[in-house]
């Protein structure tokens, strides 16, 4: 379903009480590798992701900080681009 989906394309965990970590891309499908766009998943932490893609690698990135943001969030990619919010 849309969850599984969405998984692939972003996985997010509590790390600790304050603090939560998302995986960008993990497990993107070859016939989404080219390009794909996504925008206003939701994470854990109170926080809203929207980003694009191409060829397997993030370009753009947006990290909004929702209203019921509790604590820090990472965001990784598996080729080591690391961003803190």
């Amino acid at each position: 379903g849309t969850s599984g989906m969405m998984e692939m394309l972003v996985q997010s965990r509590w790390l600790s009480d304050t603090e939560a970590e998302a995986l960008l891309l993990p497990a993107l499908p070859d016939q989404w590798r080219a390009q794909g766009h996504v925008e206003g998943i939701r994470l854990r932490g109170g926080y809203s992701l929207s980003m694009t893609w191409s060829e397997g690698k993030v370009v753009d990135l947006r990290v909004d900080r929702l209203s019921d943001a509790q604590g820090k969030l990472t965001v990784r990619t598996l080729d080591g681009q690391t961003w803190q919010f």
